[in-house]
């Protein structure tokens, strides 16, 4: 009845959960928008219904340029932002590899070898260097000189085992393989919660790294298309400078004819001064955009360039729906809302820490003076930690010898 007992309170306290029960936030919404048409739900105000977790597809494929696609699919695997994030999300994974581990108990082996001698002022304390079973009567005797060794003989049956110990000053091996073993009772909950914790902070890792590729992409779409806008500038410009150089050739004509004035000539040739100007201006900033891409691509800017060519205008036409629709899509809506999940596991964490915690450890192995003779079964030995007071203490566990 007693293991019984305690068998159904060890269960009892390994299913307490300290963690607040963890529930969404809610918004409050209205049974109808005022904006909603009745009979019609197509027309009118809907609920929203997250989507973070929906598999994105290629959004930029709705511009159809196939130069913007190749350099959109370079992003995931070149972008240095974009693989931050990605390890990110690796390493918060492997902690919660890291937090289930808990669940099982710990094993480690430490073998250990010590070489020591004994001096000779400590050397009536006596050191076992080894031990020899011989056959006789039952008898048992014990000696001890006044020199640096002791030596006891017991006789049980026919069996006799003699211990010696060694000469002072003489060195001698130890050599010791345990096996140690621990186990932590969940008793409060705690180690659940840390993987709860770190399963939702995994989440929203994944939802950052998510965020991050977006805004890369979507920094991309950018800045191609403001390089082709510059493109089309360019082009535009180049055929005013031509204009504005036959303008002023034109009006230098005249005025050398006496049909124009030297103010015609100036004001020509400032707008020739300033059309090239803008060029100038037009240059850098597809410089600017040139290099930008590069960087968002992974490629170093010294080593990326792009044919210049005028922008389609393909608009594509863009659904009434789809602000609200990417609205419930927006990973970092969804790893906002993870991270508060986290944030209540970690109460039941900080909760647990109130109250004691029950480890169970062991050891066993093998120890010996002589390496040769180290896996013998009399050399094994076994130790289990008790709690007297507030202080453990060790526990050797030797085997019994067999008396008559």
């Amino acid at each position: 009845m007693k293991k019984l007992t305690f068998i159904g309170l060890f269960a009892l306290l390994a299913g307490c959960n300290l963690a607040p029960h963890y529930e969404r936030p809610a918004t409050a919404t209205p049974a109808a928008f005022k904006e909603a048409v009745p009979g019609n739900d197509s027309a009118g105000w809907r609920p929203a219904q997250p989507q973070d977790e929906r598999m994105r597809s290629a959004w930029w494929g709705v511009y159809s340029d196939s130069e913007l696609t190749t350099l959109e699919e370079r992003v995931a695997g070149a972008n240095q932002s974009v693989i931050a994030a990605a390890a990110t999300f690796r390493q918060a994974r492997a902690l919660v590899t890291e937090a289930r581990a808990a669940y099982y108990p710990t094993v480690g082996l430490a073998p250990s070898f010590t070489r020591s001698r004994t001096s000779v002022g400590a050397g009536g304390a006596g050191v076992s260097t080894g031990s020899s079973t011989s056959a006789s009567g039952t008898t048992t005797s014990s000696g001890s000189t006044s020199g640096t060794s002791t030596t006891s003989t017991t006789s049980t049956g026919s069996t006799a085992t003699t211990s010696g110990s060694s000469q002072a000053g003489v060195p001698h091996n130890l050599f010791i393989l345990p096996i140690q073993a621990s186990y932590e009772v969940d008793l409060w909950g705690s180690v659940r919660n840390t993987v709860n914790q770190n399963a939702a902070l995994a989440s929203a890792s994944a939802a950052d790294w998510a965020n991050v590729l977006l805004m890369m992409q979507s920094e991309l779409a950018q800045d191609y298309f403001g390089l082709r806008a510059a493109d089309e500038q360019r082009r535009l410009l180049i055929t005013t400078l031509d204009d504005y150089r036959a303008s002023l050739k034109l009006v230098t004509t005249l005025f050398n004819s006496g049909l124009a004035s030297d103010e015609d000539v100036a004001e020509a040739e400032l707008q020739l001064a300033n059309a090239q100007v803008q060029a100038t201006d037009l240059g850098i900033t597809r410089a600017q955009y040139e290099h930008a891409i590069a960087v968002l691509v992974g490629v170093p800017p010294s080593k990326f360039s792009l044919v210049e060519r005028p922008l389609v205008p393909q608009v594509p036409i863009i659904p009434l729906t789809v602000p609200s629709d990417l609205l419930e899509r927006r990973p970092d809506v969804a790893g906002a809302e993870r991270r508060v999940a986290a944030a209540n596991a970690g109460i039941g964490i900080a909760r647990a820490a109130y109250y004691p915690t029950l480890t169970l450890s062991g050891t066993a192995g093998y120890e010996s003076l002589n390496l040769s003779n180290l896996l013998d079964w009399p050399n094994r030995f076994c130790s289990i930690p008790v709690r007297r007071g507030s202080a453990p203490r060790p526990k050797r566990l030797r085997p019994r010898r067999l008396r008559r």
